[in-house]
């Protein structure tokens, strides 16, 4: 299985972005710099920051830092969060700390001050005076004494004309600056990540805190987001915008001068998909050897002629580039075949989006494993797992349809899946929900067939998906419809179901009534005649040798958890006179000892109705 981290090995072709971004930076021309890495959900933005930071991690005079708004959402305030992340991170690192420790000293001072000023500003709302709202300057001193990590009065600002928020924002923009310069710094650069994560005031709080560096020489910020989150989170923000003017263009307008060079990660096609689930497969399988997959990474990349080709990750290709003492076995060569199968399918429904194809792939090992604690994995085939998988996953309609099919046969197999469009309509052995689907007929197509496989291995690993085979609690070979009838059982619908049940095979017959029976036990008292009852009813009637079953489940019952309709439904239930004339007869006399005089009458009422 892989991790859902960012990396920094490239397999998704982001490697000239990442090249890009680092030329940017390292031009002192075009500082102070806002970039935007912007891309769905899951396509890749950590790992292009993971690349950069690579790069830039090899200069001295370049601090790198981290800033993640969503860490510090709901307690502090954006400016005041990342101003302190800043200067704190930069305390902290060795190369900084000696060069820059008086500066920071001053710095993390006048975060302080704005940190109490902010609090002060609420209290001043909150707490009416005779006169009004108290005012900032006279709340500063209380607010500080309940502030914990503000320092004492030896270190506090009591400078009059330093009680100004505007003149500290000023103030701090300048000694940072100057800090910079002391340290030798030659270029801060800030990656944000996680921004479309954060609430949209927070998400928009945190864009508005960078322009308080914006003008300091020599910083760059890297803004990782999705693009129409923030977009959205400033629209939030934001709501009286005037209909003029649109809404859509103002998020655009905002961004665009926040945000000087944008890059937009593009969704992998077909190709690039099947190159990123094939080198996924060889990293897995090259784990144990120490730098072997890097190795034939990067003498694959260099066997690429173009930048815009897929890489050559065939089996000739793979063969010639690992090394010698890795073996190239059989199930990796299988694997590879899968990554070529399921591409176009994966690529067109997780609309090329390298996290989703990597949780389609470790749902696909967690299942393998689980063959293998089940005992299964010889009945289990990956590239058959990986096909019923597609359809679960991107048709899941299709899926069910096809599972109810699968858990009424006999042995597993549907022999004509594979032929949906050329069999006769009058000799389909599927329903017109599959046959007449155009997604169906492509998904058939994909290979391996599966005309002669048993399926039902494949859909017990999977059943939290697959209920028309495991039923609503596990058991296997109930198709769901059947299942559902059964536990929900309605007096229009006995006689039909009565008949289905006859025809049931007796294994399968004592599997439904289990599942029953364990619905019944769930029950702390027997009051009243529901579909559950009716169903079990009507399966006794069907299967009569299950009857001496459910009476001994009755019989767990206390008399005074029994309510009156009980003898009479069992008068009608219980056909054989041999169970009437003793183990019916024993559990009612107990009852009619134990029991309410309601039951005592219904015992009698039951018996009279039994011998009329």
């Amino acid at each position: 299985m892989w991790k859902d981290l960012e990396t920094k090995t490239d397999l998704v072709n982001h490697r000239g972005i990442a090249a890009a971004i680092v030329g940017l930076i390292r031009d002192d021309d075009l500082t102070p710099l806002t970039i935007g890495v912007h891309g769905d959900w899951g396509s890749g933005k950590s790992t292009v920051l993971e690349m950069v930071r690579t790069e830039l991690v090899k200069h001295d005079k370049i601090a790198l830092l981290a800033f993640n708004g969503w860490l510090f959402q709901g307690f502090e305030d954006a400016k005041i969060a990342l101003m302190e992340a800043i200067v704190g991170e930069l305390e902290r690192d060795a190369r900084w700390t000696e060069k820059i420790k008086s500066g920071a000293v001053r710095l993390l001072k006048r975060v302080n001050w704005l940190k109490v000023a902010r609090k002060a500003t609420v209290a001043a709302l909150a707490v009416p005076t005779a006169g009004g709202s108290l005012l900032v300057d006279n709340v500063v001193d209380h607010v500080r004494d309940a502030v914990s990590d503000v320092p004492g009065d030896d270190a506090w600002l009591k400078d009059a004309e330093d009680r100004d928020v505007t003149r500290q924002i000023h103030a701090f923009r300048d000694e940072f600056r100057k800090l910079l310069n002391e340290a030798g710094i030659e270029q801060l650069v800030i990656v944000v990540d996680d921004l479309d994560r954060c609430l949209p005031s927070v998400a928009v709080e945190t864009l508005e805190a960078l322009r308080l560096f914006l003008f300091v020489e020599g910083t760059v910020f890297i803004i990782a987001a999705d693009e129409a989150m923030i977009e959205y989170a400033v629209r939030q923000h934001f709501p009286g915008l005037p209909y003029s003017e649109g809404p859509a263009a103002f998020t655009r307008n905002y961004l665009e001068k926040l945000i000087q060079v944008p890059f937009r990660l593009p969704p992998m096609n077909v190709d690039e998909a099947r190159s990123y689930i094939s080198l996924l497969f060889i990293e897995a399988a090259l784990r144990p050897h120490d730098g072997a997959f890097g190795t034939l990474l990067d003498a694959i990349i260099a066997s690429r002629k173009h930048a815009w080709e897929s890489l050559p990750v065939d089996a000739v290709t793979i063969a010639q580039h690992l090394p010698a003492d890795v073996i190239f076995d059989e199930r990796l060569r299988e694997q590879l075949l899968i990554a070529g199968r399921v591409a176009r399918t994966l690529a067109s429904g997780s609309k090329g989006n390298p996290r989703q194809i990597k949780r389609f792939l470790n749902t696909l090992a967690l299942r393998s494993r689980l063959a293998a604690a089940y005992g299964l994995a010889e009945e289990i085939d990956e590239g058959v797992l990986a096909k019923l998988m597609l359809l679960e996953r991107f048709n899941p309609t299709l899926y069910r349809a096809l599972a109810e099919i699968i858990g009424s046969t006999k042995n597993g197999t549907v022999p004509g899946i594979d032929r949906v469009a050329d069999v006769d309509e009058k000799e389909r052995d599927i329903p017109d929900v599959l046959a007449k689907s155009s997604a169906f007929f492509e998904w058939t197509h994909i290979e391996p067939p599966l005309r002669d496989v048993d399926l039902r291995p494949y859909l017990f690993i999977s059943r939290e998906y697959a209920p028309g085979y495991v039923g609503e609690s596990g058991y296997p070979d109930l198709p769901q419809a059947l299942v559902r009838r059964f536990l929900d059982t309605s007096p229009l619908e006995e006689a039909a179901l009565g008949r289905e049940l006859t025809a049931l095979p007796a294994e399968r017959a004592e599997r439904l009534l289990d599942l029953g029976l364990t619905q019944l036990r769930g029950r702390p008292e027997l009051s009243e005649l529901d579909g559950l009852l009716r169903g079990i009813g009507v399966l006794c009637r069907a299967q009569p040798h299950l009857q001496t079953t459910f009476l001994e489940a009755l019989d767990e019952y206390p008399a005074r958890k029994i309510a009156p309709f009980m003898p009479i439904f069992l008068r009608s239930t219980i056909t054989s006179d041999a169970l009437i004339a003793k183990q019916l007869a024993i559990l009612e006399d107990r009852w009619n000892a134990e029991g309410s005089a309601e039951l005592q009458e219904a015992i009698i009422v039951g018996r009279r109705r039994r011998k009329q």
